[in-house]
């Protein structure tokens, strides 16, 4: 099998070039190509006499041909070695790995480094695969797949690979109401859409990057998709997941020659979303409102519940892809475009005031449950040292009081009341009574838990355990311990 590695002579060779002729490795635009055929692959592979030499060559060769159908011939694969890498697996899993890992095991050598994990168990032999990407400095998902036979893994493993890497377009222009994405070897690219997967559905992840004095500065998208719906001769034709919003100017430098717009083709993953609601102006939580999903956006919405106290809502994990997200507070209904693992959590739906009191009824109603959570807690707290003081725990009566101490949220509540107050008042005391039954009920929550008295009960047992143990050890004539003990 021919492979291309890294010698030291060859790397020496890069670095000069990249020192003598940096404009070589950039674009007449400034921009570095990112044309996704520079692959590192790097093959990790357990201990087992199986998995041999000659075994894993042709694997190699296998996974390098199958690249090269899609890439072309002139695609530039490597297999360097990764000593740290292959140390830091026999203790950890692919799934652990992090892209600051990659940088920090050098893989970051090649525009793209494919990870390759290959081990066999009495089940078959395990395949995992992963993609790091330099210029983006992000780490794909784990795939991972198994297989029975022998003679079956170059081709799984091949497979896995191309599932792993990621193609990356270039957004150009609007072309009616679609949006025109190109790639530098799209004949190849829609000529094998099983491989690339760049078929109609596919989700495109938003990149700006703008060039700026202080280099590069890059914007990716979290909350606005583009999906594949056309495949033209020359390139693919695409439509955003849902409208832009009023105002927004994300698209303004869409043709600009200090900007361009990239775009990654994404892998569906499970994992969970929480939507969260709460008040334009305050960011105040907003309960009970009710959260829907739906796989389209004008598709039918299916119920998930409503916001808690907390003004949030934890989504079933899916990976479907594209998610239409919608929350609904009376007439006001907000929709976001979400993709799990790629939209941060929480989603934030901020919504308008429709009463001038809203507001401070939501405030007033997160302190009363936040005053009811805390006494509960307390109270409980209060029994669990009563019972530890009849039983002259004192070790559990410390464990317990600190507990306590950290548990006690009452003075920051009086201080939260007393701006309601202010509040109140600013608002024509419409909320008086209200606000009076809260700062009552904390000052009766501070009396009965006054955690002094506790204190003083603990010191207390501790005198008269002392005492006890003084007492013993001079009945047994343990004059050296009972003198210990008066130290």
């Amino acid at each position: 099998m021919t492979t291309l590695r890294w010698t030291w002579p060859m790397m020496f060779v890069a670095w000069c070039a990249a020192v003598l002729f940096p404009s070589a490795l950039l674009r007449a635009d400034g921009f570095p190509p990112l044309t996704g055929k520079e692959l590192a692959l790097v093959l990790q592979t357990t201990d087992h006499p199986a998995l041999n030499e000659p075994f894993l060559r042709r694997v190699q060769t296998r996974v390098e041909t199958m690249l090269r159908v899609l890439l072309g011939e002139d695609a530039r694969l490597t297999w360097p070695d990764a000593p740290p890498l292959g140390r830091w697996l026999r203790d950890h899993s692919l799934d652990q790995l992090t892209a600051e890992n990659c940088r920090q095991f050098g893989l970051d050598q090649a525009e793209k480094t494919l990870i390759l994990r290959v081990s066999l168990s009495r089940d078959g032999y395990e395949l995992s695969a992963v993609e790091y990407d330099r210029h983006f400095d992000t780490l794909d998902r784990v795939h991972s797949t198994r297989v029975g036979q022998r003679d079956l893994v170059g081709d799984a493993l091949g497979r896995l690979t191309l599932r792993c890497w990621t193609p990356v377009g270039e957004l150009v222009t609007r072309r009616g109401n679609a949006w025109v994405v190109r790639y530098g070897e799209w004949s190849q690219l829609s000529r094998l859409p099983e491989w690339s997967r760049l078929k109609r559905g596919a989700v495109l992840q938003l990149v700006r990057e703008v060039q700026t004095a202080d280099g590069i500065r890059q914007k990716p998208r979290t909350d606005q998709f583009l999906t594949l719906q056309s495949l033209t001769p020359d390139d693919a034709e695409c439509e955003l997941a849902m409208p832009e919003g009023a105002g927004s100017n994300w698209f303004q430098y869409l043709g600009h020659a200090q900007a361009r717009y990239l775009v990654r083709r994404l892998s569906p993953t499970s994992g969970e979303l929480v939507a969260r609601a709460v008040f334009k102006d305050s960011l105040t939580p907003r309960e009970g409102c009710e959260v829907s999903v739906s796989e389209r956006l004008q598709g039918a919405k299916q119920p998930a519940g409503l916001t808690g106290i907390a003004g949030e809502l934890r989504l079933p994990a899916t990976s479907t892809g594209v998610l239409f997200v919608s929350v609904q507070f009376r007439d006001q209904v907000r929709t976001k475009a979400c993709f799990p693992g790629i939209t941060p959590n929480p989603v934030l739906f901020q919504f308008d005031h429709e009463d001038p009191l809203d507001e401070l009824d939501s405030e007033l109603t997160g302190a009363e449950d936040h005053l009811r959570d805390a006494v509960a807690t307390l109270n409980d707290l209060v029994r669990q040292i009563n019972e530890a003081t009849k039983l002259n725990d004192v070790s559990r009566m410390q464990a317990l009081l600190k507990e306590a101490e950290r548990a006690n949220e009452l003075n920051a509540m009086r201080k939260s009341a007393d701006a309601l107050k202010q509040k109140d008042a600013a608002s024509g005391n419409q909320r008086t009574d209200r606000v009076r039954r809260l700062l009552a009920d904390i000052v009766q929550a501070q009396q009965q838990t006054n955690l002094d008295q506790f204190r003083q009960a603990t010191t207390a047992v501790q005198i008269n355990v002392l005492k006890e143990q003084i007492a013993a050890a001079y009945k047994d004539n343990h004059w050296q311990d009972a003198e210990q003990l008066l130290q």
